[in-house]
């Protein structure tokens, strides 16, 4: 009896692993038929001035900057990206380099972990559920946008008032 309730706990290993690894919370999936948001809708956060759509919002190489005069300018890879693959940084990880909670912070981290990652998502040595855009990312951003996009939010440049910033609109998103 022992040996059979050790070879199903074996068998069952690999599921519970990845069931672990990859768990349902948080990865969350919109559920099945809500009404697809309004393109025209007009979108504003607090303590913003602008005003953007529900598609300016979503658009992967224009991504809005809410903020504009909390942050040095931001490179192109940032801001806009590069059609078609390389999406604006600033979509996921924001301005600020704080990224929603389904993206890394990388605010403060140096330039040169930033493009070893790149380096990783490029070469697949980092796998998961969330990686796809990424590697996408990797694949086609040039030498020159990698530096120029990892060295905006290194040594904590940004970080001066970030806390304010990020109490002040962590709300909004």
């Amino acid at each position: 009896m022992r040996t059979i309730v050790g070879v199903v706990l074996v068998a069952l290993f690999p599921a519970v692993a990845l069931a672990a690894e990859f768990p349902e919370w948080a990865y969350p999936v919109a559920p099945q038929g809500l009404p697809r948001p309004d393109p025209n809708k007009t979108v504003m956060v607090p303590g913003s001035d602008k005003k953007y759509t529900e598609a300016e919002v979503n658009n992967a190489f224009g991504p809005p900057d809410w903020f504009p005069n909390d942050h040095a300018p931001l490179p192109k890879t940032v801001a806009n990206g590069r059609r078609p693959a390389v999406r604006a940084c600033g979509l996921c990880h924001l301005t600020t380099g704080d990224g929603h909670p389904e993206s890394s912070g990388i605010a403060g981290l140096p330039a040169a972990y930033i493009i070893r990652q790149l380096g990783e998502f490029k070469n697949e040595g980092r796998k998961g559920v969330r990686t796809t855009a990424m590697k996408e990312i990797a694949s086609a951003i040039n030498d020159e946008e990698a530096r120029e996009a990892a060295g905006l939010h290194q040594g904590g440049r940004e970080r001066d008032g970030a806390e304010e910033l990020c109490r002040r609109r962590r709300h909004a998103f």
